[in-house]
């Protein structure tokens, strides 16, 4: 046989068996990662911890495999946590407090936006609170935190829950946003940058709820539901990132905040 055959079958059966080699090291690492579900309701900025996290890779560091569920409200939100559908969910405090004083086995473990973000934003005809006597107002679930702050809001402009006006879980978000833009409500609150939206569409800001009712305290919180524990860590690392990020989305007009349709996430 002559050499330069032998030598050419040699570096192919070389090749084969490195190629073989990165092969089987790429399914005994994927087969290593954790498949990792975790809830949340939106893209604004108070769930941007997450996408931050999994855009630059802190959950695979970490050895999961995220997959990120985009849930229509708490309830739903609650109730995956429960059956394990979802390891971590991003929610509310008040959702976690009501569960585990229901007896449910959830944990609240960390904070993401210590303060109430949402504003009150209204359709293009309604002009002050007095306007919006008889309308109706979306929410995210009926029995929510930032609900109850909107409500205690109305009261002090002089409207009652439920003579003066009525409230429609609608999902909260984008489902808010997209509720007011087709005149489904009358009202909403809604979170950055979603405010930012619907002012540009003529829509009409009253205010925040934390300068209205500063005396009113409200958090995001992670819900634990699972046993993993290292997603805590790369949540932290995409909240630290999250400033930059909003940074980039100011100077660029938009990108990760440029898709926030759940449908199209």
């Amino acid at each position: 046989m002559p050499r330069a055959v032998s030598s050419l079958r040699e570096i192919t059966r070389t090749v084969s068996a490195i190629g073989l080699l990165i092969w089987l090291s790429a399914v005994a690492y994927a087969e290593e990662k954790i498949k990792f579900p975790i809830g949340v309701g939106t893209k604004t900025l108070g769930t941007s911890t997450a996408w931050v996290a999994l855009k630059k890779g802190f959950f695979d560091e970490a050895g999961l495999d995220v997959q990120l569920i985009l849930l229509r409200g708490t309830p739903i939100t609650t109730q995956a946590l429960v059956s394990e559908s979802l390891y971590v969910a991003l929610g509310s405090a008040d959702a976690t407090i009501g569960a585990a004083a229901s007896g449910l086995d959830l944990l609240g473990v960390g904070g993401v936006v210590n303060g109430l973000t949402q504003a009150i934003v209204a359709g293009k005809n309604y002009k002050s609170f007095k306007d919006l006597r008889g309308s109706t107002v979306g929410v995210q679930a009926l029995t929510s935190g930032a609900t109850n702050v909107l409500k205690r809001i109305f009261k002090q402009n002089g409207l009652d829950y439920p003579a003066d006006y009525k409230l429609l879980a609608v999902g909260g978000g984008s489902f808010n946003l997209a509720a007011l833009t087709s005149g489904q409500i009358g009202a909403t609150y809604l979170v950055v940058p979603l405010d930012y939206d619907a002012a540009q569409q003529g829509f009409n800001v009253f205010q925040g709820l934390l300068s209205e009712l500063s005396a009113v305290r409200s958090s995001g919180e992670a819900e634990l539901g699972g046993k993993e524990p290292r997603a805590l860590g790369a949540l932290s690392q995409g909240r630290s990132a999250r400033a930059s990020l909003a940074l980039c989305e100011q100077r660029t007009g938009g990108g990760f905040f440029g898709q926030r349709n759940p449908s199209k996430a």
